[in-house]
């Protein structure tokens, strides 16, 4: 079995043993503010088994509740840095078709193949990657989001991030007091910080 379907029946998995949540559109009501937050989510001894059968490098698992209001939107970025420099923003996922939330599992994969580093986003329908080129001989990566977090509007919150190096080494990667990645990122010669942000929604000419 590859290791995306091992990574989709882990999450199908986990969404059944786990919390279940409301997907019907029905269920927006568009006069509410937005209140949604996002936390680790812990897995239990039997999920970690399962993990560590995937052949996956990393997978952190988020639970995410509330409710999403008119016009607003969670679009998942990958910010790209070079030399420790951030050089562009790669939107990732926008427009979500679910605006109810109720303990919604979504997860974060990442396995590194020969040049390539691969990210993959489970949501509870599905799961989506991207492939990056990545020419590095070491690399860290690290969970950035340690506890819950109310998501507020047009502030990014990084979730994790993963860099590389041709150098000697790498220190791990963090967060400093105001909320940046930071540690191992000034180190790499290539990184890339995952993270989610509550803002508007795209409209199709803007996507076109």
């Amino acid at each position: 079995m590859s290791k995306r379907r091992w990574f989709f029946l882990l999450l199908s998995i986990i969404l059944i043993t786990g919390c279940t949540s409301k997907t019907s559109e029905e269920l927006f009501e568009p006069q509410k503010a937005t209140t949604l937050t996002i936390k680790p989510h812990k897995l239990n001894k039997q999920e970690i088994d399962l993990v560590n059968h995937t052949g996956i490098d990393y997978i952190d698992f988020y639970e995410l509740d509330g409710t999403l209001k008119g016009n607003d939107d969670i679009h998942l970025v990958v910010d790209v840095y070079e030399k420790g420099k951030l050089v562009e923003e790669q939107p990732f996922t926008s427009n979500v078709v679910q605006y109810s939330y109720d303990h919604s599992i979504w997860s974060i994969g990442l396995n590194k193949q020969d040049n390539f580093l691969e990210i993959i986003h489970g949501v509870e329908d599905g799961y989506m990657s991207s492939s990056h080129e990545v020419q590095v001989q070491g690399y860290t990566m690290d969970s950035l989001l340690t506890e819950k977090v109310k998501l507020k509007k047009n502030k990014p919150v990084p979730l994790f991030a993963w860099a590389g190096t041709n150098g000697n080494g790498i220190s791990s990667i963090n967060l400093d007091e105001n909320g940046n990645p930071a540690g191992g990122i000034g180190d790499s010669d290539l990184a890339y910080v995952y993270k989610i942000i509550l803002t508007e929604r795209v409209s199709k000419k803007e996507t076109e």
